[in-house]
């Protein structure tokens, strides 16, 4: 019997008045438990200097809850589920109890918490063939929900349910178990069964270069955003609020319409960041057999100031994280990971010299012992190619031309941005190096 896994899928709800109002009263609910412990915690802390255990605070909620009328909606799945969660609050503050980390206690309102937690059997979701619609239901709706995008797992067992409000909209994420065979089904392009293998490295210049001579272009969504963001920005500043801490000036109306707006925008940015992301992640798994990652110290990177305001776009951390979780669901997939002290940029991908002296604007990699000129990114995902192999001993990165054809039409269907790397013209003696007018050759792994 094969292993169960776990995905979940993010769909937006279609409410009406009604409905918006029972989603609203939920939340209040879910903020009024967290809000109780938190204040109970807090003053047990600052009183005696105790660090209440989430289950002792589980406990004293659950002895005094007939005291207040506003718990008694909330269901036992809920409650549990927000006491967990302050558990690993309160794990992190016994870690490093310093009066800064206090902010991670912080009371919710509905600028910063508006979401509740259901069990999958708390829930029923039916469909309506003939119309393609499907609809949500729990306790105390009158009329089901609409929900807006089409299941992507229909025969997948839900599990659980997260109701969350965002920039006015409503969404619910589902979590399904089901078994590997279910979840390939629900792909409409199937995976690949080859034993290609590929070192990729993630660069500034361009967000993925692929050790098969392929460069996957990175949109720069927020880039290219920042004018209209600035803006923005300026013209939320010129609205009337307060201007420091102790200032008691009312929001005047404009300045909340033009947060809501700013916040619209934000989202919007994120969102299609994470869109391409998930793309780009879902082809190079669906073409790949193994792939090698580099470690990164992306908290180091960012402390530069060339790079903090470049990781909105690039993304390091999250395209590694989206790799690992992604590749596990995949039974014949794996991904390796090359150690933070290995000099994938230094070395050599012809004769493994070591070039110390390095700097980030050279973009060519010109090795001093053998004279090879090649792409800088390139060089470095070879070497992740070669760390690989070592590793695992099997895999080759050179695509055939059905290979090859497959992988382009995937990348088209997906409107992924992506060019061949460019080397220069002294590189093209070498046979097995990448040649832009052949593109069926494009391996640079058995150098």
């Amino acid at each position: 019997m094969s292993s169960l896994i776990y995905v979940a899928q993010v769909v937006a709800l279609a409410v009406n008045k009604t409905q918006s109002k029972l989603l609203e009263k939920k939340f209040n609910e879910i903020r009024s438990v967290i809000n109780y412990s938190l204040t109970s915690f807090k003053e047990r802390l600052e009183k005696e200097g105790l660090i209440l255990s989430a289950e002792y605070l589980k406990r004293d909620f659950l002895k005094n809850r007939k005291n207040f009328h506003q718990f008694d909606g909330v269901p036992y799945s809920s409650i549990n589920k927000t006491f967990n969660n302050l558990a690993i609050k309160i794990y992190s503050f016994r870690r490093n109890p310093k009066p800064e980390n206090l902010h991670l206690f912080k009371l919710k309102n509905k600028n910063n918490y508006n979401k509740f937690y259901l069990k999958g059997d708390e829930i029923k979701i039916t469909t309506r063939i003939h119309k393609r619609r499907s609809f949500i239901y729990f306790n105390g709706l009158k009329t089901p929900i609409k929900i807006f995008n089409a299941l992507r797992f229909p025969n997948g067992h839900i599990i659980a349910a997260y109701f969350k409000k965002d920039c006015e909209k409503y969404y619910v994420s589902l979590l399904y178990a089901m078994t590997q065979e279910d979840f390939l089904k629900s792909h409409t392009y199937k995976f690949l069964n080859t034993d290609k293998a590929i070192g990729i490295d993630l660069g500034l210049k361009t967000a993925i270069t692929i050790s098969c001579g392929l460069a996957i272009d990175n949109p720069l969504h927020f880039k290219k955003s920042l004018i209209k963001l600035k803006k923005m920005n300026i013209k939320l500043a010129r609205k009337r609020h307060p201007r420091s801490k102790g200032d008691t000036t009312k929001k005047s109306n404009n300045f909340v319409k033009m947060t809501a707006k700013l916040r619209k925008f934000r989202r919007k940015i994120f969102n299609k960041k994470e869109d391409y992301l998930n793309k780009v992640v879902s082809v190079l798994i669906r073409n790949f057999a193994a792939i090698c990652i580099e470690t990164l110290d992306v908290k180091e990177l960012t402390k530069k100031k060339f790079f903090a305001r470049k990781n909105f776009d690039i993304c390091f951390a999250e395209t590694l994280d989206k790799l690992k979780k992604k590749i596990n669901l995949i039974n014949g997939r794996r991904i390796v990971e090359a150690p933070m002290d290995y000099p994938s940029t230094k070395l050599c991908v012809k004769c493994d010299h070591k070039k110390e002296n390095i700097k980030l604007s050279d973009r060519i990699y010109e090795c001093t012992n053998c004279g090879l000129k090649i792409d800088r990114d390139l060089n470095a995902a070879s070497n992740l190619f070669k760390y690989m192999k070592k590793m695992i001993g099997y895999g080759s990165s050179k695509l055939n031309n059905e290979e090859f054809n497959k992988l382009e039409k995937d990348l088209k269907i997906n409107k992924i941005q992506y060019n061949f790397v460019e080397l220069p013209n002294k590189v093209t003696n070498y046979p097995r190096l990448i040649n832009q007018s052949n593109k069926a050759k494009i391996s640079l792994s058995n150098i």
